[in-house]
């Protein structure tokens, strides 16, 4: 029962933690977090990953020994063990049922259309209560004191609004559905597209095709809009010729989507799709790697041309993405070969699984990589979960002592 109910626990958790919401019988929120944290446990030694179970059990010593100290050093410990927990905890519950994680998303974006599209037509501000990208809104006066209370938001008519009558609100224009922010559920969408083309015994198009493609349509996220086409691009390369036909109709309906929000929402799909919304989207990442890896005179170049897009930019807040992260951590170097022999490691693990099954993993996996350029969220329990799932082929490799032995 506890692995069906991990992810859903932890999505509600990062919707709870995120808005700052407390429950009087509980001092300190983060009491949920370590039920979490033991329910991983839990799942890894009832799977009998005996050795990530002794592995990922660092974890508590370098948790504790920060909560004494406050020291960086000890809470970035204590945060990859904590990593290697998850992502070792999808690899034992997904990985050899990803019909599982794949049921789990699909629920979760049906549950999230509805609201999306109250969230877009502006039906009522308690549906933006959760959302947090007021916060990063600069034409916003919100603050950190208004999270986890009902905000009196001016919302505005969308419906068949042209641009130039289109009084743009982010909650509107990008909805979070039941995420705390667009870029949160643009990287669940981008992973539910890839996880929905796992096998099938017909290719015959199904409910869920229809729900994914609705749902990047829905987010308006240039992020999802991007690599939803570049997923089935991939598919098309990588999946045997019986998924062509499946993979081109899902194609059609995702621009038949976006055609049809056009002609409804024009004013928000022409805004979000704008110079003035796509240059600075793109450039704020872009300074951010280039300030990273102290690249002085590009980033005051590339700055000067974002601020030429700020008045009417909406969110332009600073964006920090997992190759940002890396390359200011100094460690770029150091992770480069660690890559390569996990991709060297990881492909003889494909090869071990074998047919359509494998590639399955690999197509999630390049989806986790897409969704880390438009926001950083790898650190995200839920995420690594997924991304334990993606990475299956190399647990696979490292199951038992006859695997290894077979290349020798």
């Amino acid at each position: 029962m506890i692995k069906f109910l991990l992810l859903p626990v932890i999505l509600i958790y990062s919707l709870l933690s995120e808005n700052n919401i407390k429950f009087k019988f509980l001092e300190y929120i983060d009491i949920i977090y370590l039920f979490i944290i033991l329910s991983a446990f839990y799942i890894l030694y009832t799977s009998k990953y005996y050795k990530y179970f002794l592995l990922c059990f660092l974890y508590f010593p370098f948790k504790i020994i920060e909560l004494i100290t406050r020291d960086i050093f000890f809470k970035n410990a204590s945060l990859a063990f904590a990593s290697i927990l998850f992502i070792t905890c999808g690899a034992a519950i997904y990985g050899r049922n990803y019909r599982l994680l794949n049921k789990q998303l699909m629920f979760f974006m049906s549950l999230c259309v509805p609201i999306i599209i109250f969230q877009i037509l502006g039906v009522d501000p308690i549906f933006m209560m959760w959302d947090t990208s007021f916060l990063d809104d600069p034409l916003s006066s919100y603050d950190v004191s208004d999270l986890n209370s009902y905000r009196d938001i001016q919302l505005h008519t969308t419906i068949f609004t042209s641009v130039e009558d289109l009084h743009y609100v982010i909650g509107q224009g990008r909805p979070a559905g039941l995420t705390y922010n667009n870029n949160v559920l643009s990287v669940f969408v981008i992973l539910a597209i890839a996880i929905n083309l796992m096998p099938r015994k017909f290719y015959k198009l199904k409910f869920s095709d229809f729900l994914v493609n609705l749902c990047v349509v829905l987010t308006m996220s240039k992020l999802a809009l991007v690599s939803t086409i570049v997923i089935y691009i991939i598919s098309l390369i990588i999946l045997s010729n019986k998924y062509t036909s499946l993979i081109i109709k899902q194609i059609f309906i995702f621009f038949t989507f976006l055609f049809i929000y056009f002609l409804i929402f024009p004013g928000i799909f022409l805004s979000n799709l704008s110079m003035g919304m796509i240059v600075p989207s793109i450039l704020i990442r872009l300074n951010s790697f280039l300030y990273a890896v102290n690249s002085q005179d590009l980033y005051n170049f590339f700055h000067l041309i974002q601020l030429e897009y700020i008045s009417t930019n909406i969110d332009n807040g600073i964006s920090n993405t997992f190759f940002s992260d890396l390359a200011y951590s100094g460690l770029s170097f150091f992770f480069l070969p660690f890559f390569v022999a996990i991709a060297f490691l990881y492909k003889k693990g494909m090869i071990l699984l074998g047919g359509d099954n494998s590639k399955i993993y690999l197509l999630l996996l390049i989806a986790c990589v897409l969704t880390q350029f438009g926001v950083s969220f790898y650190i995200a329990s839920s995420f690594q979960l997924i991304l334990g799932c993606a990475l299956y082929p190399l647990f696979y490799y490292f199951k038992d002592s006859k695997i290894l032995a077979s290349y020798k």
